[in-house]
């Protein structure tokens, strides 16, 4: 079938209101040409109604690669090239992976592939079909069948010997010197993207369950399975169907029994040809193009390329920042050093008022806030999407602000309260900012004819309203702490609420906190929020257990018990054989798994007036500070979220520039005439005095020395299997290494305040310390302010230097602190002097 697609190399914008001719393209499967929506039809993009009823699945952003693989049970059901899948009217793809979501809803798929200008809707049926047909490994992009041949290569060793076939008993080594008809392989694709190794045309590899590989197979099944992996390095991998990697041991045996791959484990192609032209597929991945499905599950801990990649999402909430610092910090600081997303706090206009919680009072859908206007917003959420920042916004759909006190001694105006932006508002009314968002009282959950009364309320010191629980939504029409509880049983307020996160979405918002979440209907928020692909979304959670239905149809869960997990390992207790225990952490809530959570290492909820070594904040000083750090040096976590904020005197306080009780104050910037931040030092103590723990001025506790450089480490080491090293950590120190290149190792602090009573560790002399890493110096990224760059950087504040035995030679961790190198902060070695001296 010949098609003509669009061009995509100059697609113009298009507003959400254009209507454009699509260019369909059939797809080559004979099964789905009839498949509803593949004809050419006008399409208009004007929205349609939300839905009334019923529960909405959400289609998240997957981080696999594409194109996907056909082949596989994965199935394509259309095409389209078209203007409406170009960039909008603010410059962003974001409309046109919308625009792509509802043709996959309107053909029944369950994914999207999405490029500029281009939406191709598959069904995949399944979870692990998807994660199959993700761009699979390097060989299976050129298929083996009887027309295109399949792979031929030998495979070469860390060591220099290649892996080959030994006759009588035909058993795989890997001793070869050279290449040669003993070394060759044809590798040949599977349907489910596995490969089977062919040796000379008539014998298969096999992986036996104890390591043992033999080539005398005349027949592929499951133990002639393998799934090869490409390694960042330009290596490949080999693992086995018992889920065990091919090694190449130095003694010249080759055996499928490591569980994770090290040097041992990674070969180099050679010799690779193939008998026939190149495949049509590409060779790599397409980096413009994204896939997007309701099988995937938010920022999930493996992607990219037959999802074997490891993932390590990153967060920050800078909390209260103006829009043009929150740019700023995007540009130098966050887009550099490896962060994926921050978090902002609410962007609607608000009541007015100098505390940090009139934020979460709107009183309109506008976007003019004390922190910027709504074209600062624009142009701040597009330079941190340039930076590679994704933007998360605070969402507020369950209510609207408190009424100020003229509203209830004013009976002739139903409005009087002014709002930031000098919207006006009432009890249980709203005038609105942008016409669309006007609500009136019979919006709002009420009691039966009493407008003004809210039907119920919630609060402290229960949170509950009639029931045990509030997984149940018994509290979802009740106004929570006074607050005028939107109705969202009715059509009218979910247009509004769609309005306003459509809004957000075409200027480029990718990802949302949804606050309150406990008190919304899931089904009603799901009919909102999931008329968009998102790329996160996580709940404001406190601790309940979860029914599974919230992860389903809204996002992750805000775990805030890790945190206090590790405020008392590495701080209140006092035992210190308990230290080892940390290693094991993996989940904070009951209930919450480690897939279906998110772990900040402090909220604005949790804070107290003064430093409590319980509650993680920077009042805790030095303590804080290590927490924060072994938050992302601990391999097990797969999404965390970091803090940037500001002090205070009074958990009441708002921003810096917001003192003195100004109703319409503007923050300070956390940055000088300069551009230099105006942050607070590095603390060297536990916990801080309180002369500089009661200053009104920003912490920016991310830029803290050590964290830039940890976001890397977390970057290349997360995921890996972790392994005691040393004592065990019952003194409190501790050592770990994670797979075989990455190492950590800390100290316990002391605390002024509140003695522990094991007294001043010091600081521990690594020297001797068997790590198991490869020989070399290495830089120590915990005592950096900003992400390591091998080959640009020669010296570092504080190294490690490990022999050839593995062990130590040199390195300390000070007291309280924390220490973190890997494969990937190797330095240049130095030349001995007398070599030096030599020459």
């Amino acid at each position: 079938t010949t098609t003509t697609t669009t061009t995509t190399t100059a697609m113009p914008t298009t507003t959400a209101t254009d209507a454009v001719e699509p260019t369909v393209i059939p797809t080559s499967a004979t099964t789905t040409t009839a498949m509803p929506g593949t004809t050419s039809t006008t399409m208009t993009t004007t929205d349609s109604p939300v839905a009334s009823s019923g529960k909405v699945l959400p289609v998240r952003n997957c981080y696999l690669a594409a194109p996907l693989q056909t082949g596989t049970v994965c199935e394509k059901l259309a095409e389209f090239a078209a203007a409406e899948f170009g960039l909008n009217e603010f410059g962003q793809e974001t409309t046109g992976k919308r625009k792509c979501l509802e043709r996959l809803r309107t053909v029944a798929g369950d994914t999207f592939v999405f490029e500029l200008g281009r939406c191709e809707v598959w069904r995949c049926l399944s979870r692990p079909s998807l994660r199959a047909s993700a761009f699979p490994i390097h060989v299976t992009s050129r298929p083996a069948t009887s027309t295109s041949g399949p792979l031929s290569a030998s495979f070469l060793g860390h060591h220099g010997k290649y892996l080959n076939v030994h006759s009588g008993p035909a058993m795989l080594y890997a001793d070869a010197a050279s290449e040669g008809p003993e070394t060759e392989f044809h590798i040949i694709r599977n349907v489910d993207g596995s490969v089977a190794m062919l040796h000379e045309g008539s014998r298969y590899l096999s992986a036996n369950p104890d390591g043992t590989l033999f080539v005398d197979k005349a027949a592929a099944n499951t133990w002639e399975s393998f799934t090869l992996q490409d390694n960042s390095d330009g290596t490949v991998s080999l693992k086995s169907f018992h889920g065990l990697y091919v090694s190449a041991q130095l003694d010249g045996r080759a055996l499928a029994n490591a569980g994770e791959k090290g040097d041992s484990e990674r070969f180099r192609l050679a010799n690779e040809t193939s008998p026939t032209a190149p495949s049509e597929k590409p060779a790599e991945p397409n980096p413009k193009a994204s896939v997007h499905s309701e099988l995937c599950e938010y920022q999930e801990a493996t992607g990219g390329r037959g999802a074997e990649e490891l993932r390590a999402p990153v967060f920050v909430k800078l909390w209260e920042w103006n829009y043009v610092d929150i740019a700023k910090e995007c540009r130098e600081y966050l887009g550099p050093n490896g962060f994926d997303a921050v978090q902002l706090s609410p962007i609607v206009e608000h009541k007015r008022g100098s505390q940090w919680w009139t934020k979460y009072q709107p009183i309109s859908f506008g976007l003019n806030t004390r922190s910027g206007t709504a074209q600062d917003f624009q142009e701040m959420v597009a330079e941190c999407r340039a930076a590679g920042v994704e933007v998360m916004v605070d969402l507020i759909l369950n209510h609207m602000a408190i009424a100020c006190d003229e509203a209830h001694h004013s009976p002739h105006d139903p409005a009087p309260c002014v709002g930031w932006n000098g919207s006006t508002y009432g009890h249980r009314r709203m005038s609105g900012a942008r016409g669309w968002d006007e609500a009136g009282p019979e919006y709002f959950n009420h009691q039966p004819g009493h407008l003004q009364w809210g039907l119920c309320g919630v609060g402290a010191p229960s949170y509950l309203c009639g029931s045990l629980v509030t997984t149940d939504c018994s509290c979802c029409k009740c106004d929570l702490y006074g607050l005028p509880d939107w109705n969202t049983e009715l059509q009218e307020v979910l247009e509004i609420h769609f309005r306003h996160v459509r809004e957000l979405h075409d200027m480029g918002v990718t990802m949302l906190r949804i606050d309150a979440a406990l008190y919304e209907d899931v089904g009603q928020v799901s009919r909102v929020l999931n008329r968009f692909p998102w790329d996160y979304v996580e709940m404001e959670w406190w601790g309940e257990y979860p029914t599974g239905l919230h992860d389903k149809y809204i996002g992750n869960y805000r775990d805030v018990a890790m945190s206090w997990k590790f405020a008392n390992a590495l701080a209140t207790e006092k035992d210190l054989s308990k230290l080892p225990e940390v290693l094991g952490f993996a989940s904070g809530t009951f209930g919450v798994s480690n897939d279906k959570a998110i772990y900040p290492i402090t909220i604005h909820d949790k804070r107290t007036d003064n430093a409590v070594q319980e509650v993680a904040t920077y009042k805790n000083g030095l303590e804080f500070h290590q927490q924060q750090k072994f938050f992302l040096a601990l391999p097990n976590l797969e999404r965390v979220s970091l803090w940037g904020g500001f002090g205070w005197k009074s958990i009441d306080d708002g921003p810096p520039g917001c003192q003195g009780g100004d109703e319409l104050c503007t923050p300070s910037s956390p940055f000088g005439a300069g551009g230099a931040t105006n942050c607070m030092a590095t603390p060297t103590q536990s916990p801080l005095p309180s002369e500089s723990s009661d200053q009104n001025s920003w912490v920016c506790e991310h830029r803290w020395h050590g964290v830039a450089g940890l976001v890397a480490f977390r970057k290349a080491c997360r995921g890996r299997a972790v392994t005691n090293l040393g004592n065990g950590g019952v003194d409190g120190r501790l050592a770990f290494r994670a797979g075989d290149d990455c190492m950590v190792a800390l100290v316990r602090g002391s605390n002024w305040k509140w003695p522990q009573g094991f007294g001043s560790l010091g600081d521990w002399n690594l020297q001797g310390l068997q790590v198991g890493l490869p020989a070399g110096r290495y830089c120590n990224v915990a005592a950096l302010s900003s992400k390591f760059v091998a080959g640009a950087v020669t010296e570092c504040p504080s190294e490690v230097l490990v022999g050839g035995d593995g062990a130590v030679l040199s390195g300390s961790v000070p007291e309280g602190d924390l220490l973190a190198i890997y494969g990937g902060s190797r330095l240049p070695d130095r030349r001995l002097r007398s070599d030096r001296r030599r020459r």
